[in-house]
């Protein structure tokens, strides 16, 4: 029993830490009198490797969040405010909290990524998307080409023939610059960007040739009149790729778990 005694007493004389992180700034230096269950910390650790991301989104957000935390497909990008989104390192998304703040309205959500590089800190601001799902094949659309009118969002496509169309689109959810295209055009087509005030529909249109493309350009370049017979109209043509569904957009910051 006494041997039993003296060697808690000893194991007692080391403390073991839990995780693999790094020590902060020494709380209680050598000679300072300490006592049991006093508040103050000898030292504090952060885990660097992986690194916890704690972010919120807003209520109303919260069923498409969970709808899609079921299937599995959600992931976090994330970035120093610094860097472009395409710098973006993803996390696997380990905690949402269970319960909505009342003065906020926003609930809390948590990514834990890869971190071998220490390029996150604890306690550095970064920027958050949450990604929901990847759409395949997605029909997307400069945001510059689309209308308004009293019945909806509309574009005009140019046909083969240097026709303009007055097209009624339904839109999803926007990807950067663009904006994707859930009917009312198909990928490949060509729709106006610019001076769609000079377009009539059934009216031909001319299209420039590409940047750099020179006197010779494609076959069909400079087809077809402007529509009011000033300046031709800016066409540009959008094929079908891949579009991310996102969440949210904010700025936030990750913490390490102690």
């Amino acid at each position: 029993a006494a041997a039993a005694a003296a060697q808690t007493n000893l194991d007692f004389c080391s403390i073991h830490s839990p995780i693999n992180g790094l020590a902060g700034k020494r709380m209680i230096d050598e000679g300072n009198v300490v006592m049991a269950m006093q508040p103050q910390p000898l030292v504090v650790l952060r885990r660097i490797d992986p690194i916890d991301v704690d972010f919120t989104v807003t209520e109303k957000r919260l069923p498409e969040v969970q709808k899609y935390l079921r299937k599995k497909t959600v992931k976090a990008l994330v970035w120093l405010p610094d860097e472009n989104q395409s710098d973006a390192r993803a996390g696997e998304i380990t905690f949402l909290d269970n319960t909505v703040e009342d003065t906020t309205g926003t609930i809390k959500l948590r990514a834990t990524l890869k971190n071998e590089d220490h390029r996150f800190w604890p306690g550095q601001s970064v920027k958050v998307r949450l990604v929901l799902d990847t759409i395949s094949n997605a029909v997307l659309v400069p945001d510059q080409s689309l209308q308004i009118s009293q019945t909806g969002p509309f574009v005009y496509v140019v046909n083969a023939s240097h026709i303009a169309e007055l097209r009624v689109v339904k839109l999803g959810q926007r990807q950067g610059g663009d904006v994707v295209i859930e009917d009312g055009v198909k990928p490949g087509e060509q729709v106006v960007i610019v001076g769609q005030f000079m377009v009539i529909p059934g009216k031909p249109v001319m299209v420039p040739p590409p940047p750099g493309a020179g006197p010779g350009g494609p076959p069909n370049a400079g087809a077809g009149e402007p529509a009011n017979g000033g300046p031709s109209p800016e066409v540009d043509s959008h094929s079908d790729k891949p579009a991310t569904k996102a969440s949210v957009d904010a700025d936030n910051q990750p913490g390490a778990t102690p």
